[in-house]
């Protein structure tokens, strides 16, 4: 025998069986169901007819029912076992030596064999990888392993038009799945799957329809390398709350099922503060290929949100200026969209990503209630230049991955146990409430929280005003700037056509009462969706 590309094949172009099953095995090995050999194993006819009836041996429902199986010897020992199947199933194959290969036989034994899948939106067969727990690309490794099926059967048969034949054949056989069907409920790391519901770990299954992959095992332990950069990063008197709002951050980025939490995370410094290094962990618990880095620039472009699909964080550092709000505040709200993709048709998709994005300088905010609850500070107040600067921090804190993500998992059940309220220390809230003080109109942001346009509807003018002194008690807002019914309108005046695109409020007069046309109140103070 000679060994080419990883298969081996017989030299004789009159070889007319499989060279061996355990080569074959081997080739499959990680996507197969079960092995075809083990052990001292007595392979006969009536046991494997019996395991037909009760899918017991991956080949079972091949074999039972064909001719020859009387011929089979029985029972046969291990070693007599790998040249008892090979022969077998070549007959089965192609059982005269000018006859045409059986492709029914080569799907039937693919399909029992495996777990193969077509997702239909994306015209793409997937194979299940037990090892790994998760779904892959399924071309390249059939390409391999029919090759090696069909070209020790004769040398000169084997080409591509068959090898397309047989993956067609495939696609219109195996179950269909849609990419919603994926990455729901489960989160494929090492050598388990996270539980979404439960978090809590358990054995690889192909019913978890997992494709993303986490390349480490969590593991219960102290986290010291953690425990000291957040030290020398944050200032003490706000140590105890940061860690805890820094370890339910991270939890949340292994929650892509959930849309709760609503939020993204704005990392606040002038440079060489941490920064980078905290958005690195970040990187590293999910694993850099299940991160999308864009700039910001670029996520407001027109194909914009296909670099998100089928990732779990988005990290943005190029802080350039131009901040895509609409497109940001549809992903956090965790809604289903259509992405639009180069090349392919859009595809629906509940994009889950949590949001980080670095900034030296932060960005005029949308004056919104909506928005503004959603965004979360974290200054970094402290800066390492010279020798002060430990360039090798990140690397050590990488060794600790699998120990921050366990304590990063306890964190997100405490989190899903407070109503994914997360942790804030004062100087997160009091960096946050100066940020949007800067720009904060508190008509406008009346308006926009409690009303909305609807052609045909009339409201008192008069209360107005009365409504907007409640609310902005009921919202801790300082209003002291409007004081009078007059000066709630002249506020109103100057920001009507920013918040309903309307140039001017319509009034009409009926029965001595003023009346404002075309809007109407929202249906309560919630802030349940932002707008």
């Amino acid at each position: 025998m000679r060994k080419t590309w990883g298969i081996i094949m017989m030299t004789n172009n009159n070889c007319s069986k499989i060279a061996s099953f355990a080569a074959l095995e081997e080739e499959m090995n990680g996507f197969l169901l079960h092995p075809f050999l083990g052990k001292r194993l007595n392979f006969n006819v009536t046991a494997l007819e019996q395991a037909a009836a009760h899918g017991g041996h991956p080949l079972a429902n091949i074999v039972v029912g064909m001719p020859k199986k009387a011929d089979m010897k029985t029972p046969v020992d291990t070693a007599e076992l790998d040249q008892e199947i090979s022969d077998y199933f070549n007959f089965l194959i192609r059982p005269q030596a000018n006859a045409l290969i059986d492709l029914g036989v080569i799907i039937q034994f693919l399909s029992t064999t495996m777990h193969i899948v077509y997702v239909t939106s994306e015209r793409n067969l997937l194979i299940y990888n037990k090892h790994d727990g998760i779904y892959v690309n399924a071309i390249f490794p059939l390409k391999r392993m029919l090759a090696l099926i069909i070209s020790c059967i004769d040398v000169n048969v084997w080409n591509s038009h068959l090898e397309a034949k047989v993956i067609d054949l495939l696609i219109r056989t195996v179950a269909k799945k849609k990419i919603t069907n994926f990455d729901q409920h489960f989160l494929a790391f090492k050598d388990q799957a996270l539980d979404l519901n439960k978090l809590e770990f358990v054995p690889f299954d192909q019913t978890q329809n997992c494709t993303i992959k986490i390349d480490y095992q969590p593991l219960d332990g102290q986290t010291p390398r953690l425990d000291g950069f957040l030290k020398t990063t944050f200032n003490d008197d706000q140590l105890k709350d940061v860690k805890a709002f820094v370890l339910q951050w991270f939890g949340l980025q292994f929650d892509i099922e959930s849309k709760e939490a609503a939020a993204m995370l704005w990392c606040i410094s002038p440079g060489a503060s941490g920064k980078s290094v905290f958005m690195s962990i970040i990187r590293n618990l999910v694993g850099p290929e299940n991160v999308a880095s864009p700039a910001l620039s670029e996520l407001g472009g027109t194909f914009g949100l296909e670099p998100l699909l089928k990732k779990i964080s988005l990290i943005s550092d190029e802080s350039d200026g131009s901040f895509p709000y609409n497109r940001v505040k549809a992903l956090i709200s965790g809604n289903s969209q259509m992405v639009a993709r180069k090349y392919k048709q859009p595809v629906e998709a509940n994009l889950t990503a949590k949001i980080t994005i670095g900034f030296n300088l932060l960005p005029v905010p949308e004056r919104t209630l909506g928005f503004e609850r959603r965004v979360y500070l974290l200054p970094f107040p402290n800066s390492f230049l010279g020798n002060q600067a430990d360039i090798h921090v990140a690397e050590r804190l990488q060794q600790e991955i699998p120990q921050i993500a366990f304590a990063a998992i306890q964190a997100l059940k405490e989190l899903r146990r407070n109503d994914y309220v997360l942790v804030t220390t004062p100087e997160m809230d009091r960096a946050k409430k100066e940020y949007f003080d800067q720009y904060r109109d508190v008509v406008q942001l009346f308006l926009q929280d409690r009303y909305h346009l609807q052609a045909g509807n009339r409201l008192k003018k008069s209360d107005f005003f009365k409504k907007f002194v409640a609310w902005s008690f009921k919202q801790e807002l300082n209003s002291q700037t409007v004081q009078t019914s007059k000066g709630f309108w002249s506020h109103a005046a100057r920001v009507w056509q920013s918040v309903f695109k309307v140039a001017k409020p319509t009034v009409i007069k009926s029965n001595g009462t003023n009346y404002v046309v075309g809007l109407a109140e929202n249906r309560s103070d919630d802030d349940a969706a932002i707008k």
